[in-house]
C-alpha cells in the first residue's frame, strides 16, 4: 500500500513537471499556442492529479 502511494506520488509529480514544461514551451512560442499549451498544460496536469488523488484514495485504504 505505501508502495502504492509512493509510485501515485511520483507518477503525479512528472505529470506536473510536464504541465509546466507544456507551459514554459507554449510561452515561448506564438500567441495562439501559448494560450493553448498554458490552458491544456494546465487541464491536464489538474485532471490527472485528481485522478490520481483518487486512485491513492481508492487503492491505499
Amino acid at each position: 500500500m505505501i508502495l502504492n502511494a509512493a509510485i501515485a506520488q511520483i507518477v503525479s509529480s512528472i505529470v506536473i513537471v510536464i504541465g509546466s514544461l507544456l507551459v514554459y514551451i507554449g510561452l515561448n512560442h506564438e500567441k495562439n499556442v501559448s494560450f493553448l499549451s498554458y490552458y491544456g498544460g494546465c487541464l491536464l496536469g489538474f485532471s490527472l492529479g485528481i485522478i490520481f488523488c483518487i486512485a491513492i484514495s481508492y487503492y491505499g485504504t
